[in-house]
């Protein structure tokens, strides 16, 4: 029986104030803030995450913002649907926690697109 669900962080990001935009590439991810300057998270690690159903879920980055969650996953190779699929699944646990608003990124590498989910 699963009682609740739950996140565990490598080493938890939190940002403040909620940036105006995330730029994204191959070695870097910046957040950058309406204050004019530029947090770097890329050295952040991964989070662990259980949904309801007691999967154990792999996020490559979590950012705690004042007002949102974003999850964001790395991805090499081609575009697939079931990429799409376990960001969804990532933002739904989320969403089960209580947080109200969270937004999936998928970064691919080798093109260097990201892409909303």
């Amino acid at each position: 029986m699963i009682l609740g669900v739950g996140y565990f962080c490598y080493q938890q990001i939190v940002v403040n104030p909620e940036p105006d935009k995330i730029l994204v590439s191959n070695d870097d991810i910046l957040l950058q803030l309406s204050d004019g300057t530029t947090q770097n998270i890329s050295d952040k690690g991964f989070a662990k995450i259980i949904d309801s159903a007691g999967n154990i879920l792999i996020a490559d980055k979590v950012v705690f913002l004042p007002n949102s969650v974003i999850v964001l996953d790395y991805k090499t190779g081609e575009k697939r649907k079931k990429h799409i699929k376990q960001v969804m699944e990532y933002t739904n646990a989320f969403l089960q926690m209580g947080y109200p608003t969270v937004k999936g990124l998928l970064f691919y590498t080798q093109q260097g697109e990201l892409i909303t989910v």
